[in-house]
């Protein structure tokens, strides 16, 4: 599968179409469903779907990966993806920030992450 369909696929995903609409929820309540808050909330999806690509390549590869440099040299490096989530999480924490959301106003969407 295609990093293509596989964010694809992540877009049509229960769990996508949730988040996403809990943000606007959040937006609407606190009055702040504007155009520029709305786009906020779709950069914030698109880092959600890939923080969960790179959740998939640690799972799938390991957070240690096989490298050949192709001149003899070879072992195991970090697999990028481990850094990668970390600066992705970062940014949508960052997003949520600027949004004025966090878990005290969700209306216990996250309950069932605690």
């Amino acid at each position: 599968m295609t990093n293509a369909e596989i964010s694809e696929r992540l877009r049509q995903s229960k769990r996508y179409k949730e988040v996403k609409e809990n943000l606007v929820k959040q937006l609407e309540i606190a009055g702040a469903n504007t155009p520029t808050f709305l786009s906020l909330v779709d950069d914030y999806m698109e880092f959600w779907i890939i923080k969960e690509q790179t959740k998939l390549d640690i799972r799938m590869r390991g957070v240690y990966i096989p490298y050949n440099n192709g001149g003899g040299q070879v072992g195991t490096k970090e697999n990028p993806s481990v850094a990668n989530q970390l600066k992705i999480s970062s940014q949508m924490l960052k997003i949520l920030q600027q949004l004025h959301l966090d878990i005290d106003n969700a209306g216990g969407a996250f309950d069932d992450e605690l």
